[in-house]
């Protein structure tokens, strides 16, 4: 029978042949054979070494126009190391406690300390709010005169629109939705906060 013991103290429910210690100490074992005798091992000396701080901020707005970066920064401390990730993947070249993103992606940090135990970060999610412009015809692009072909371009928060025949603005077509009553090749100019793109024609 067994009964293991940190720093001369008995732990409780520990009377297995293996015991895994997870806290800093002098590990000793009593083992007791079927005639009653004992003896006490010498002591195994554990240190559990503490894991890093591993916590990861953005330096402000998570959301950026293409070309911007949000500067990621990683808990700093003596002896730690960083390996960055981009949606699980390692970032080559990724090495400091500061990174920028530039692209679109959920972005991590793995922080290792002197004493070789890692911890991962929590996840900041990235946005370039890259504009995008896609236009839809709603039903049938070919239709009767006094009918209208019903357009639908891309749609979401502080979007603003422009509709065209040809590179002609048309006066007041600025919903989301545009009905075409004259044959044509219409586009749509979509705006956002961080510029406009053109859809290709319909």
């Amino acid at each position: 029978t067994y009964q293991w013991r940190k720093n001369s103290t008995a732990i409780t429910n520990a009377t297995g042949a293996n015991y895994t210690a997870n806290t800093s100490g002098a590990y000793k074992v009593i083992v007791t054979n079927s005639n009653g005798c004992s003896a006490i091992s010498a002591a195994t000396n554990v240190t559990v070494n503490p894991k890093p701080a591993a916590i990861l901020s953005a330096a402000g707005n998570t959301t950026v126009c293409p070309g911007d970066s949000v500067v990621l920064n990683a808990s700093t401390g003596s002896g730690y190391t960083y390996v960055w990730k981009k949606n699980q993947t390692t970032i080559a070249g990724a090495t400091g406690s500061v990174y920028p993103a530039k692209a679109t992606a959920d972005y991590k940090v793995v922080v290792t300390n002197g004493f070789g135990c890692s911890k991962t970060s929590n996840i900041i999610p990235v946005i370039v709010n890259t504009p995008k412009a896609t236009a839809t015809v709603l039903g049938s692009a070919s239709v009767c005169n006094g009918s209208g072909v019903t357009l639908k371009a891309n749609t979401g928060a502080g979007l603003t629109y422009q509709w065209k025949i040809g590179s002609t603005n048309i006066n007041g077509a600025t919903d989301s939705m545009y009905t075409a009553y004259t044959s044509g090749s219409y586009k749509v100019k979509v705006t956002n906060n961080c510029g406009s793109a053109t859809s290709t024609a319909k």
